[in-house]
């Protein structure tokens, strides 16, 4: 009996147990998901573009709508919001700011050089906060025009162009940066134009022109890659010969922490 007694009391929890976890659904906890956070309409990017500007250079100049800032050569810059870019990251949401400048006083604006500004900041409640900047670097060329571009899986900068003639000689080019470890990098220049043309004696029996331009695109193919290669197709003349189109790849070197055009590239200055 004293078997039985114990043997009934170790049994009857078990039943119990199977009867109150009949016919119930096993609960999953789930974790809650995290909310989206909305990026800025374009009207808000706008905004806050202009006030960047407002913060950084702060002298305003209301007939020719810009900011003026000095430039290294002393001379004073009129600048413009050229382009603003949002991008959604890990850390939030990023604002990509490229401002550029021509030359102030009326007379100097033929003068060969222009400025830009670009400028990596998180909004924040409203506020901003500036990631990385750099407020006047140097360009070739009147307040060349600039594209936003993604260059590695966690890089995103601009391609500004830049042109000059020289004896004769116009030279075309695009010039990277991108941001990196919280600071505006230049990632190094492709030439992408050359024409000698003007330069050619009018009077010779044969002039050998050479005319050649390059179309450049980020190959994003590895789209997890720390840097994206470039890809320029060059066609044009050479020495008065018409070249086929080819394609040339730039890596970029992270030795010196720019792209590099291979050997035989032939753009060069």
């Amino acid at each position: 009996m004293k078997a039985k007694r114990i043997l009934g009391w170790c049994v009857v929890p078990l039943v119990a147990l199977a009867l109150s976890s009949c016919g119930q659904k096993e609960e999953k906890t789930t974790e809650p998901k995290p909310q989206k956070v909305a990026k800025l309409s374009k009207q808000e990017l706008s905004d806050l573009g202009t006030r960047v500007l407002k913060d950084t250079y702060k002298k305003y100049d209301g007939k020719k709508s810009c900011w003026v800032v000095q430039g290294k050569d002393k001379a004073d810059y009129c600048m413009k919001v050229a382009s603003v870019e949002s991008v959604m990251t890990e850390d939030g949401e990023k604002v990509y700011l490229l401002a550029t400048g021509e030359k102030a006083t009326e007379g100097e604006k033929d003068a060969e050089n222009g400025i830009i500004g670009m400028f990596a900041v998180k909004p924040e409640n409203g506020e901003y906060k500036v990631i990385a900047q750099t407020q006047t670097a140097e360009i070739k060329g009147h307040a060349a025009g600039g594209e936003f571009v993604q260059l590695g899986k966690n890089v995103y900068g601009w391609k500004i162009g830049k042109s000059e003639t020289d004896q004769g000689q116009n030279i075309a080019g695009v010039s990277f940066y991108g941001v990196q470890d919280d600071q505006v990098k230049d990632l190094g220049s492709v030439q992408t134009g050359y024409d000698d043309a003007a330069a050619a004696e009018p009077d010779a029996k044969v002039n050998r022109v050479t005319r050649l331009e390059g179309k450049v695109e980020v190959d994003k193919t590895n789209a997890d890659a720390e840097h994206y290669p470039l890809t320029v197709t060059v066609s044009g003349e050479m020495d008065g010969q018409k070249l086929s189109p080819r394609k040339y790849a730039i890596q970029f070197s992270s030795q010196k922490g720019q792209y590099v055009p291979p050997k035989d590239y032939p753009i060069v200055d």
